[in-house]
């Protein structure tokens, strides 16, 4: 990039400095690609923000999968032998569970 380019407008993303600087120290691990994704969903998100509306990110479960698919097998095999219960704790009044107030 020229330098002209470099400090245009178009080049600009909001970062904070940890992080601007990890990008601008280790290039090979932030293609170029990547960072223009990241401005483009950063300002989808702030004009979603404005109109009061919100992105909500699902996870791709099968990317994990092909990563560690014995793992995942044997969890699924584990969830049919011995399904989800709902289990319910009575305790006293003034005991905290998971946090305060809760």
């Amino acid at each position: 990039m020229t330098a002209e380019e470099r400090s245009s407008i178009e080049n600009g993303i909001w970062l904070c400095q940890t992080c601007s600087r990890l990008i601008d120290t280790d290039v090979s691990s932030h293609p170029r690609d990547t960072l223009i994704e990241w401005k483009r969903l950063s300002e989808i998100q702030a004009y979603l923000a404005l109109q009061n509306l919100e992105v909500v990110r699902s996870r791709n479960f099968e990317d994990l999968e092909g990563k560690m698919p014995e793992l995942i097998s044997e969890m699924r095999q584990d969830l049919k032998r011995y399904p989800f219960t709902r289990e319910f704790i009575a305790m006293p009044p003034k005991c905290i569970y998971n946090g305060p107030g809760k």
